[in-house]
């Protein structure tokens, strides 16, 4: 999934979507760091919301997820 966006003529913020509790959303580079803004990146997404269908799969648990490259 590729999501793009364009800035705002205005000056004001593009926001994609809404807030989720327990979500959290990185745009990162090609080396997994923090994408500064305007710089293309991929989209790192974790939360409990993410893991439906996955209770006692370890096996695609394992191919589908990895762990967060930003926390120890």
């Amino acid at each position: 999934m590729s999501l793009t966006t364009q800035p705002d003529p205005h000056g004001g913020t593009t926001t994609l979507g809404r807030p989720v509790t327990n979500t959290t959303a990185y745009v990162v580079d090609h080396h997994n760091q923090p994408a500064p803004v305007g710089i293309p990146g991929h989209a790192l997404l974790g939360g409990i919301c993410l893991a439906r269908h996955y209770h006692n799969r370890p096996d695609l648990t394992h191919e589908r997820f990895t762990p967060n490259p930003l926390t120890p």
